[in-house]
């Protein structure tokens, strides 16, 4: 059988299935990561579930996909205090065998499972299957990776993009920096593009012109939800702005990846931003922000643009990981 888990920074997808990952799976949970000092008991407890309904995780191959850089066979979360140690998991729950995987790197593994009912084509771009692939994750940190060709087969090229400086494009967005900048210091993509960066946009824009209800957003227990949920109804002109703001760092950030990979194998943008977020911010000037590269417009009109909207990518993707699904890493 193959495990598969998608470790998050807030929430944590464990899915068993069958040796064929596309069939049907056997025992899918989603846990949230603060019910658990670390993943160890969270496997424990999806162990236990398994046990309960019938399958066994014993002798599974598995892939677990964490949102942090993998050097090896242990590997730290970067917006959570979790070691993943491969060795002491597979003799715990005495697994085949246990690779683990950067979660974008899975997501990049997962996109030619993602049924097309699922991809909104933000750009059709002219694709070519010799050119690297880019895709981008937001979640509640920013994630990269590349997935290049090659005569042995498509390499994963995993990151850590998201942690590289914020440009802002326009005079708005220099605004945002200053604001970043003075409680943070250095600015990164990941400050301005991510949950937390929503939350910070919704702040910077409530402190340029206040509104009677943004104080009882920004002291939800879950303030990017909170923000998220306000803009999907319409309900809030500056969460509304907030997420538009997001959506035109996150393009602009997309075409500068873009431009240096040349991917003309195509941009996918993923993650559970996005996937929630999707019908606000596929009018949030995404594509525009995209193009805007200068003398280069020309070359990111050949750039194909995707919205992913799949919770379950890297989780697919560590799937076909386990499986060594035609991938190798870079």
């Amino acid at each position: 059988m193959i495990l598969a888990a998608d470790i998050g920074g807030t929430k944590t997808l464990v899915c068993l299935w069958p040796e064929d990952p596309r069939q049907p799976p056997l025992l899918e949970r989603r846990y949230a990561n603060a019910d658990f000092p670390g993943f160890e008991q969270l496997l424990e407890r999806f162990a236990d579930e398994a046990r309960a309904a019938g399958p066994t995780v014993h002798g599974a191959r598995a892939c677990f996909a964490l949102a942090g850089p993998v050097c090896g066979a242990r590997a730290r979360l970067t917006n959570l205090p979790w070691e993943i140690d491969a060795p002491r998991l597979q003799s715990r729950f005495r697994l085949a065998r246990v690779i683990l995987a950067n979660d974008l790197a899975a997501s990049a593994a997962g996109i030619s499972d993602v049924p097309a009912e699922r991809r909104d084509i933000l750009q059709a771009g002219q694709p070519r299957d010799d050119a690297p692939q880019v895709v981008v994750g937001v979640g509640t940190g920013l994630g990269v990776a590349i997935v290049l060709p090659g005569r042995d087969g498509p390499a994963l090229l995993p990151g850590e993009a998201g942690h590289m400086g914020f440009a802002p494009r326009d005079e708005a967005q220099m605004q945002l920096w200053h604001t970043v900048h003075a409680q943070y210091g250095r600015v990164s993509a990941e400050h301005v593009i991510s949950g937390p960066g929503l939350v910070r946009i919704f702040r910077h824009l409530h402190a340029l012109a206040p509104q009677p209800t943004d104080e009882a957003l920004l002291r939800a227990a879950d303030p990017a939800h909170a923000v998220g949920s306000a803009a999907l109804a319409a309900s809030h002109a500056g969460a509304l702005a907030a997420v538009r703001l997001l959506g035109a760092c996150l393009g602009s950030f997309s075409g500068d990846l873009a431009l240096a990979t040349l991917a003309r194998g195509g941009v996918y943008l993923c993650g559970g931003i996005v996937t929630k977020l999707a019908p606000v911010l596929r009018q949030a000037g995404i594509l525009g922000a995209f193009l805007d590269k200068g003398v280069h417009r020309p070359l990111m009109d050949l750039m194909p643009l995707h919205l992913v909207r799949e919770e379950r990518l890297a989780l697919l993707g560590a799937a076909r990981l386990a499986t060594q699904g035609g991938y190798h890493r870079y």
